[in-house]
C-alpha cells in the first residue's frame, strides 16, 4: 500500500532521529534505547522531485551523517627545490568544486540496524554473505582478532575477540561491521539482492569508517553484471582464488596511501586503470576515526564514472570507461580484505587487522532478484547436506565456491548427481590449492542440496564446498518492507534538520 506524503515524513524523520544519534552511540559505553526501524526498503518514486540547487546530504539517502565530520588541516605544501637548490614552498592549486549527485529513483536502502546486548552475527534473507580464508588450518576457525566494539556492545575502543567465521560480520549499535585477519589470505564479500540499473544515471551509495590500522587490510567494490558475477572475485596478481569477473567496474584502495582508483574489466582484461588525484589521502582532509562514518559515492552517467566523498568535495575517480558498456545491470559486491595484516608494520605490533564498520547503503536505481542464503557454512565428507532458508524458485542456480575433484550436486537425496563445472576465467591452471567458482542450475522446490566429491593430493587437500546461494531473476515475494515515496527532498530534510537533528 502507498504510503501517504505525511506517513512518508515521519519514516524519514524516524530514520533521522536513529543517525543523528549514531554519534553519540559510538563514543558512549551504554547502548542506544532508539527504536529499532526496519532493516531494507525499495524506494519508488511516486511524488516527482522538483530540481533544485540545493545538494543532497552528505549520506545520500535523505538520512542525516552519522556524525558531523571534524575539520582538519588540509594537505601539507610540498617542498621544492628551485633551479638554484634552493627549497621553495608549493602549494597545491584547490581544485574546482564538483556538484554532489542526486540520488535517482527507485532506490535500495540498507540501515544494517539493530540494537543488540552484545555483537550478534549479522545473516539477513536476500544477502550472498561470503567469508573465506585461504589456508586449510583455517577453514573451520579464524586466527583470532580483537574486533571492534565491547562483548556489551560498547564503543569501538573496546573489542571483543572473534575466531568464529559467523562472527566476522556482525551488528551493534544500529550498523554492521566486519572483522577478519588471515595471515595468508582472505576476504568479506557482502551483496545485496539488488541489481543496479545503469541504462541511465545510477549511484550508490555507502557510510564507512575511515579508521584503517594496515595496508594491507582494505575495501573495495564491484559491480559485475549477474551472468558474469564472482563470488569471491580478485585480481590476479593475489595469490588465491580464480582471478577477476569477465566484465566489471572495480573500486579499491591502493595499498598506500587512504586514496582509490578505477578498473574497468572488458573479456577479463582490464582496459583502463588510472585515478584522479590519486595522490590525495583522505586523511590529509579529515582524521580517519572508528567512531564516525563517511559517505562515498560511486556514480555512473552515460559512459562515465566517478567515486570520492561529496562531502569533502574529494574525488579520486573521474573518467569516461574505456569500452562502452554492453550491459546494464549489475550486482553490487563490498568487500573487506586481509592479506596478511601485520607485515605492514613487519610485525612490530603497530598495525594488524581492522574492523570497518558500514552503514546506510544506497543502490539507486534498484532491481530486486533473489537471493536464499544456506543455513549451513559448508559440505564436505560425512557432513555432505546443505539446506536453504527456501526452496527455489523456477529458473535458480546455486552458486558456490569449491575445492576438491570431481565435485557434484543431487537434488533428490542421492538418487541422481549433476556434476559442477567451474565458470570460466582467465586463468587457465588454477593450483589445485585454490577455490574455484561453480554455478549449477537447480529444480524448482528445491530446498536441500547433496554435495560429493574427491580428495586431492592423497586426501591433503579434501574435497569442500562452502558460500551455497540460490540465485534468481524472480523478483523475491518480499522486496521492501515499507516503500517511501520518494528519496531526496531538500523541503522534507529542512523538516528533519529542524525537528530531530537539533533535539
Amino acid at each position: 500500500m502507498k504510503n501517504s506524503f505525511y506517513m512518508t515524513m515521519l519514516f524519514l524523520a524516524a530514520l533521522a532521529l536513529i543517525s543523528c544519534t549514531q554519534a553519540a552511540e559510538d563514543q558512549d559505553s551504554q547502548p542506544s534505547t532508539s527504536e529499532q526501524q526496519p532493516a531494507a526498503e525499495v524506494v519508488q518514486n511516486e511524488v516527482p522531485v522538483e530540481p533544485s540547487a540545493t545538494p543532497i546530504p552528505p549520506t545520500a539517502t535523505s538520512i542525516p551523517p552519522s556524525a558531523t565530520p571534524e575539520p582538519s588541516a588540509t594537505p601539507p605544501p610540498v617542498v621544492e627545490a628551485d633551479a638554484s637548490g634552493e627549497e621553495e614552498l608549493f602549494v597545491e592549486e584547490t581544485p574546482t568544486p564538483r556538484p554532489v549527485p542526486e540520488i535517482p529513483p527507485n532506490a535500495y536502502i540498507e540501515t544494517f540496524d539493530g540494537e543488540p546486548d552484545s555483537p550478534q552475527p549479522w545473516q539477513p534473507d536476500g544477502w550472498d554473505l561470503v567469508v573465506h580464508s585461504r589456508d586449510i588450518e583455517t577453514w573451520y576457525e579464524l586466527e583470532a582478532m580483537e574486533a571492534h566494539h565491547g562483548p556489551n556492545c560498547e564503543g569501538p575502543d573496546v573489542t571483543h575477540t572473534i575466531t568464529r567465521y559467523e562472527d566476522t560480520i556482525f551488528n551493534c549499535r544500529n550498523h554492521m561491521m566486519t572483522s577478519l585477519f588471515t595471515s595468508g589470505y582472505g576476504v568479506i564479500y557482502f551483496a545485496p539482492n539488488q541489481l543496479i540499473d545503469l541504462s541511465d544515471r545510477a549511484v550508490i551509495s555507502i557510510d564507512v569508517s575511515t579508521y584503517r590500522h594496515s595496508n594491507r587490510d582494505w575495501w573495495d567494490i564491484w559491480i559485475t553484471p549477474y551472468d558474469d558475477y564472482v563470488q569471491a572475485p580478485l585480481e590476479n596478481f593475489f595469490p588465491d582464488l580464480m582471478g577477476p569477473p569477465r566484465r566489471s567496474i572495480h573500486i579499491r584502495m591502493p595499498d598506500n596511501p587512504n586514496t582509490f582508483f578505477a578498473e574497468q574489466y572488458d573479456d577479463f582484461e582490464v582496459v583502463s586503470s588510472e585515478g584522479e588525484d590519486e595522490w590525495i589521502s583522505y586523511d590529509y582532509v579529515f582524521t580517519p576515526d572508528k567512531a564516525r562514518r563517511d559517505t562515498f559515492i560511486f556514480e555512473y552517467d552515460n559512459g562515465r564514472i566517478r567515486f570520492g566523498m561529496p562531502e569533502y568535495d574529494l574525488w579520486w575517480v573521474d573518467k569516461e570507461l574505456a569500452v562502452p558498456l554492453d550491459w546494464d545491470k549489475a550486482v553490487v559486491q563490498i568487500g573487506h580484505h586481509s592479506y596478511n595484516p601485520e607485515k605492514s608494520c613487519e610485525y612490530d605490533g603497530t598495525c594488524g587487522p581492522n574492523t570497518w564498520h558500514w552503514d546506510n547503503l544506497v543502490i539507486a536505481p534498484a532491481v530486486p532478484f533473489t537471493i536464499i542464503p544456506s543455513t549451513d557454512r559448508y559440505a564436505e565428507k560425512d557432513s555432505e547436506t546443505m539446506a536453504f532458508r527456501q526452496p527455489a524458485p523456477a529458473e535458480a542456480e546455486i552458486r558456490f565456491m569449491g575445492i576438491g575433484a570431481d565435485l557434484e550436486a543431487s537434488f533428490d537425496g542421492g538418487d541422481s548427481w549433476v556434476a559442477a563445472e567451474a565458470v570460466p576465467i582467465i586463468v587457465e591452471d588454477i593450483p589445485d590449492e585454490l577455490f574455484r567458482f561453480y554455478r549449477v542450475p537447480i529444480p524448482e522446490g528445491v530446498q536441500e542440496v547433496e554435495f560429493r566429491g574427491k580428495d586431492k593430493w592423497d586426501g591433503v587437500i579434501p574435497w569442500h564446498v562452502r558460500n551455497a546461494t540460490i540465485w534468481s531473476l524472480e523478483t523475491p515475494p518480499m522486496v521492501a518492507s515499507s516503500p517511501v515515496d520518494t528519496l531526496v527532498s531538500p523541503a522534507w530534510q529542512d523538516i528533519l534538520d529542524d525537528s530531530i537533528c537539533e533535539a
